[in-house]
């Protein structure tokens, strides 16, 4: 098990922000400290960069995307914005837009883990981004579908997001991006419902 803290590592150390593992079999040589909510609400996180966690983020959209590029630009750069607040209120992690971009999609491919490749091969992060989520309109969202989204897991580069959808609304596009986000960062599936 990996744990992200802010916490100390040694006594009277300062907190750093540091992945590390946890061998579940033997006892623990560190402790997690607490930390209380308000100190990750947005309006007392550091104004500094280098003193909070940025995620940099290339924005993309497949050229199957309906809307000019100030509407879906708009719209998905306010969805992250929102992703970013969660992020940040419970973890201090916070998304930075770095650029934004298109791809061409394959009109012929409709399996999920499919698109999902065809995304990695064609948009790369390039510069100082460490992560690319696309929204691919290239086919309907469908309520019960296993795949509204998916990224390989832990510090993967690529999170795609299927978007086309009459019956989803804006909150449950925000879940799915969050927990997406959340598989980037480490966490799986629950078993409990």
């Amino acid at each position: 098990v990996y744990v992200f803290s802010d916490a100390p590592i040694a006594p009277g150390g300062a907190p750093t922000w540091v992945c590390q593992p946890v061998a579940l079999a033997v006892p623990r040589n560190w402790q997690l400290l607490p930390r209380p909510r308000a100190a990750l609400l947005p309006a007392q996180v550091p104004a500094d960069p280098k003193q909070s966690n940025v995620l940099k983020v290339v924005l993309a959209v497949d050229d199957d995307e309906l809307t000019a590029k100030p509407v879906w630009e708009k719209r998905y750069r306010q969805r992250l914005a929102a992703a970013s607040q969660v992020l940040e209120y419970h973890t201090g992690l916070r998304i930075e837009v770095v650029a934004q971009t298109t791809w061409i999609s394959s009109n012929r491919i409709t399996d999920f883990d499919q698109s999902l490749a065809e995304f990695e091969r064609s948009v790369r992060p390039e510069g100082p981004a460490d992560l690319v989520i696309g929204f691919t309109s290239q086919y309907e969202l469908l309520r019960g579908r296993i795949h509204l989204g998916g990224t390989r897991g832990l510090f993967a580069s690529h999170i795609l997001i299927r978007e086309r959808s009459k019956k989803m609304s804006e909150i449950e596009k925000l879940e799915i991006l969050v927990h997406e986000l959340g598989h980037y960062l480490g966490a799986n599936h629950s078993g409990d419902a």
